[in-house]
């Protein structure tokens, strides 16, 4: 019974992104490059911003 479920959903979802045209692929891949390049972007200057505070907190204490 499971697997008959989880045959069914996948072909639903296969079904629906055959039905699409070669715009609509675009835009999905647009759209999923855009949210890709937002979060590298966020996950990098999270990092810088965790450097840039480890560096002033090491300048705080040699300068005590």
């Amino acid at each position: 019974m499971k697997d008959s479920t989880t045959y069914a959903y996948w072909g639903a979802v296969i079904s629906f992104f055959s039905g699409l045209s070669i715009n609509e692929w675009a835009s999905l891949i647009g759209i999923g490059l855009g949210v890709a390049t937002f979060l590298v972007n966020w996950y990098f200057k999270n990092e810088e911003l965790k450097l840039k505070r480890k560096q002033q907190n090491d300048n705080d204490e040699e300068g005590d």
